[in-house]
Formats: C-alpha cells, structure tokens, sequence
C-alpha cells in the first residue's frame, strides 16, 4: 500500500494512539466520541470512547501499541513511546508490514520496539 502523503486519524494506528496514550481523559473523550472514532475508519474501529481508554490504558501499561489489521487488512504494527528527559512523549518509533511477513513476530517486534524507543530516549538525555 502506498500511505506517503495520506491522513491517518490517530486511533487507526499504533504510533497515533501511542501519541494519544497520555491525553488527559476529559481531552479525549471531549474529541474521540464514539461517532468521532467510527468516523476515523480503519479496516476495524472502535466503537466507544471506553473501548478506546481502556486501549490506551493498556499502551501506558505495557509500554506499547499493537496494531493487528485494525488500520489496514494485511498489516500489521507495533510502536512505543520516545520521550524527553521529563517523561513526555516526544516521538514514537513505529514499525509495520505485512501480517505475512511480521504477524507471527508481533509480539515480539513489539517488545524489541519498546527497548529500542527506551534506549533513544536515555540517548537523548546523555549530551554526546
């Protein structure tokens, strides 16, 4: 699939709800309706604003997001947060391909993602 140069609503991707992760939950429920996250599309979406959370309760738990054909049939993705010497969130390492190809490693991209996205992040503080 070709996405360069194409609009992804947040809630469709790994690396969107990651960036979302860690909204105040009045922000999201105020902008991720439940006709708002149906609106967003995806080959699979949610429902409600609670379906949502309760994803993104899981990202700040785990430490990443798993996307299995939820963006788009035939993909597959995983991403975790970079932050700043604060805490904050400042980038997302995403990776994605064909389910083909990385679906039975998904679990396991998702985790090596996480390390590698707390590795940047330690980098970043440490001025070279």
């Amino acid at each position: 699939a070709m996405w360069e140069g194409l609009f992804s609503p947040a809630p469709t991707t790994s690396a969107g709800r990651v960036l979302l992760s860690e909204w105040p939950e009045s922000a999201l429920r105020e902008k991720w309706t439940g006709e708002e996250l149906q609106a967003a599309g995806g080959a699979r979406h949610f429902t409600s604003t609670d379906e949502f959370l309760a994803v993104l309760a899981e990202i700040r738990k785990t430490g990443y997001s798993i996307v299995d054909e939820e963006f788009e049939l035939g993909v597959v993705g995983c991403s975790a947060p970079v932050r700043d010497p604060g805490g904050r969130i400042i980038a997302v390492i995403n990776v994605g391909a064909p389910k083909l190809r990385l679906g039975p490693q998904l679990q396991q991209a998702a985790v090596i993602t996480r390390k590698a996205a707390r590795e940047l992040s330690a980098a970043l503080v440490t001025p070279h």
